[in-house]
């Protein structure tokens, strides 16, 4: 079926005659905090934003590390903003805090108080030295929906180990799969007998690690 010819379903008869940007959102009023570094979690908080949620970003002082990622990937320099860091950042309310000091923590407390989700990527450690770990608070909000993003998952002894796609993607084999195998021979011809392969990149600096 073309794009041309694609069901689509009507709106409900209180908003038929509304325009696409009169139209409600299915997550109005909905508050989220977010706390981590780098592309997975911001992007689920993305989409989060996208339905209607307000979504407030925290910050360090200096940024989130990712906003200087853009010439890495032949963006140009654009200072703080930069279409890499935007892909997955739009829809946000940013606030820099710094957590390590009694009006920052002040703050984060007060965005909790009104919270409905919290979803971060901070590994264990470091969330239990901020108070900001599931136990502590659940205790305090206990209506609090909470995600964690990690890149080993929650059990094991990789738990709390950094984590960047392209580092998990390795860890757990899934290089083996961009390699010929011994037994593939390789063609010109259009007979190859060997599957297409897909390519990754190796992350070669520190600030490809999720914090």
């Amino acid at each position: 079926m073309s794009l041309d010819h694609r069901i689509v379903m009507p709106p409900a008869k209180e908003f038929q005659g509304l325009s696409p940007e009169e139209l409600p959102k299915g997550l109005e009023g909905l508050v989220v905090v977010e706390l981590g570094d780098y592309v997975a979690m911001p992007a689920c908080t993305r989409a989060l934003g996208e339905m209607g949620a307000t979504v407030y970003k925290i910050e360090t002082i200096k940024g989130n590390l990712h906003r200087g990622d853009g010439v890495g990937f032949g963006m140009p320099e654009l200072g703080p903003d930069n279409p890499a860091f935007d892909m997955s950042n739009a829809n946000k309310k940013f606030l820099s805090i710094d957590m390590k000091s009694d009006g920052g923590r002040e703050l984060v407390e007060k965005l909790l108080e009104q919270a409905d989700v919290f979803v971060t990527s901070l590994r264990n450690p470091s969330l239990k030295r901020l108070g900001y770990d599931y136990e502590t608070l659940h205790a305090r909000y206990p209506r609090l929906v909470y995600g964690q993003m990690r890149g080993y998952g929650e059990r094991g002894e990789m738990k709390d180990a950094k984590g960047f796609d392209a580092t998990c993607y390795s860890a757990r084999g899934g290089l083996l799969m961009s390699i010929p195998q011994a037994s593939c021979r390789a063609s010109t011809s259009s007979q190859a007998t060997c599957p297409p392969h897909s390519a990754i990149s190796i992350p070669a600096s520190p600030l490809a690690w999720a914090s």
